[in-house]
């Protein structure tokens, strides 16, 4: 009956443009969703970088359709403070819009993140060897014996002076040795 009075006073095709455009989005979101899961799923992604990837997603969505655009994803770097010509801003949304709209849905968005994410990891993995060369004994740490090693086997010659001088500009704890963090920090 509901639908039939709706019907009689043109009340859902006044609306049905903006119920499908909706419903779209919707199942575009929801689509994204059960990728991010499967990324889960598999060990791509972490629950919590799924949730980040959600908020940020939203973030940039400033005006809450779905989707990204070109100047949505201008006016969030300019927010950040990050600089993007407008060709940058245009290979980047060239490399995320998969399916070529001139937009990024959520689910473009996760696997551009995904994307991120699994360069990031292969980063730290080759950090975590070269860290893991430094620290000969294994506790977690380089400290100054260790640092000297590594110097002396690549050649160089420093003295004690200067290794003291770049464990303190790793140490940022001021413990006499740098972590893991520490290192990374370091070549950030």
């Amino acid at each position: 009956m509901l639908k039939q009075l709706l019907e009689k006073h043109s009340l859902i095709g006044k609306y049905s443009a903006q119920i499908a455009r909706n419903y779209s989005r919707g199942s575009l979101m929801e689509e994204g969703e059960n990728y991010g899961w499967d990324m889960v799923r598999i060990g791509r992604l972490t629950r919590a970088q799924l949730v980040d990837i959600r908020g940020a997603f939203h973030f940039f969505d400033t005006n809450g359709d779905g989707v990204i655009t070109t100047e949505e994803l201008a006016t969030t770097m300019q927010y950040l403070g990050l600089q993007a010509s407008n060709n940058d801003l245009l290979n980047m949304m060239r490399q995320a819009d998969e399916d070529g709209n001139g937009c990024i849905d959520f689910k473009e968005f996760v696997r551009m993140m995904t994307e991120y994410y699994s360069q990031l990891t292969k980063s730290t993995d080759i950090y975590k060897r070269v860290f893991a060369e430094f620290d000969n004994n294994g506790d977690g740490f380089i400290d100054l014996q260790e640092l000297k090693r590594i110097m002396s086997s690549v050649g160089e010659s420093l003295t004690e002076s200067d290794l003291d001088e770049m464990i303190k500009e790793a140490d940022q704890d001021g413990d006499g040795k740098v972590s893991f963090q520490e290192f990374i920090d370091v070549l950030k």
